[in-house]
C-alpha cells in the first residue's frame, strides 16, 4: 500500500473548514490517495477463481487504481476573504512593531508567515495569481526583512 498525493486532479467537494458549506474554492490541503492493484479479468473463469481464493495466473494482467482516503480540507472563497481581511488587518497593526525588532518578534512573525501560505493569501498556488496588492507587498517585505535579520544574525555569532 502507497500512500501518494495527486495535485493534479480537481479536488471534489468537501465543507468549508469555517462555515460547512460544500465547496472547492480554495483548497488547504490535498486529500492522500492509497494505491493499490486490481486484477483485470479476460474471462468468466478467471474472475470465478479469484472469487474463490485461487492464486491469479503468471499473465494476469493487473491494473493501478486509487481510493481517497480522506476529504480535503477546503475553505469557501467567503471565508477565505473573510480570514484574509482578518490576517491584514493582524499586519498592519504589528508590522510597525515586527520591522523595528524582527529577531526578537521571529517567531511571531514566522507564525503569521506560516498562516499566511497556509491558507495561500498570496494566491501563490494559482496558474494566474493577482497582481499584488497592499497586503501581498507588506508580506514580501517582511519576509525580506526577517531573511536579512537572520542572515545577519548568523553572521555575528
Amino acid at each position: 500500500m502507497k500512500i501518494v498525493k495527486m495535485p493534479h486532479l480537481n479536488v471534489p467537494h468537501a465543507p468549508c473548514t469555517d462555515c460547512g458549506k460544500k465547496t472547492r474554492s480554495h483548497v488547504l490541503k490535498i486529500p492522500d490517495y492509497e494505491e493499490f492493484e486490481e486484477q483485470v479479468f479476460r474471462d468468466l473463469e478467471e474472475y470465478q477463481a479469484a472469487q474463490k481464493g485461487e492464486e491469479p495466473e503468471e499473465d494476469a494482467e493487473f491494473v493501478i487504481k486509487y481510493r481517497r482516503l480522506e476529504e480535503a480540507t477546503v475553505m469557501c472563497h467567503g471565508c477565505w476573504k473573510d480570514n484574509r481581511a482578518k490576517a491584514f488587518r493582524f499586519l498592519t497593526k504589528r508590522n510597525g512593531e515586527w520591522t523595528k525588532d524582527p529577531l526578537t518578534n521571529l517567531p511571531k512573525i514566522r507564525k503569521f508567515l506560516n498562516d499566511w501560505d497556509y491558507f495561500d493569501f498570496s494566491q501563490r498556488r494559482e496558474d494566474y495569481p493577482p497582481p499584488a496588492d497592499e497586503a501581498v507587498v507588506m508580506v514580501n517585505d517582511l519576509r525580506s526583512l526577517t531573511r536579512i535579520a537572520v542572515t545577519e544574525l548568523g553572521e555575528e555569532e
